[in-house]
């Protein structure tokens, strides 16, 4: 678990969000094909990648995996990692469910390090499913009330109609109305 910063605010202990110090362990995967990395291999903070005779492709943990192993994550919270390659051959990234690609160059080329951030989005468990939409429409169907309560923006969402990396954006403050979320992506 990765513990939250505490500290003093007018005499009361609060979390605080700190880049004072930076206690990072060093994880080494040495599977010799495309794979899962493991939370710890992420949670240590540096990751040396060896094994792989070819191009590969390593899927990240599920954010529901990556949640658990936080100490009450919240939404906002960022955390980083630094992947070393240390083949000679290009890393292919592969998002893990619930886990929303950012923007620019997310693989690592040959023998290269990439400093990854990340930022929580929702610090519930991520995917919301099944449910249903139809002809790439926003609107879910087959949600039970009880899911409704649960779902807040950033979180996944599968089911049939739904694109593979769909997020909930936002979710109305009638949610028994027909429209409960507003999702990133269908089909």
């Amino acid at each position: 678990m990765l513990p939250r910063p505490m500290g003093q605010i007018a005499g009361m202990t609060q979390p605080v969000n700190t880049h004072v110090l930076s206690q990072r362990g060093i994880a080494s995967n040495v599977v010799a094909a495309s794979t899962t990395l493991l939370v710890s291999d992420i949670m240590q903070g540096i990751l040396n990648r060896t094994g792989p005779g070819a191009g590969f492709t390593d899927t990240w943990p599920t954010a529901d995996q990556i949640i658990a192993a936080m100490e009450n994550p919240q939404v906002g919270d960022e955390f980083s990692f630094v992947y070393r390659n240390g083949v000679a051959f290009a890393m292919t990234f592969a998002a893990g469910t619930g886990i929303v690609s950012g923007i620019g160059t997310l693989g690592v080329a040959a023998s290269l390090t990439r400093f990854y951030s990340m930022t929580i989005l929702a610090n519930k468990r991520t995917v919301i499913g099944p449910v249903t939409t139809t002809n790439t429409t926003l609107v879910l169907t087959n949600v039970p009330k009880a899911t409704i309560q649960q779902v807040m923006p950033g979180m996944g969402v599968t089911g049939t109609g739904i694109g593979a990396s769909a997020v909930v954006l936002g979710v109305s403050e009638d949610a028994q109305t027909g429209m409960p979320f507003l999702l990133s992506a269908t089909q």
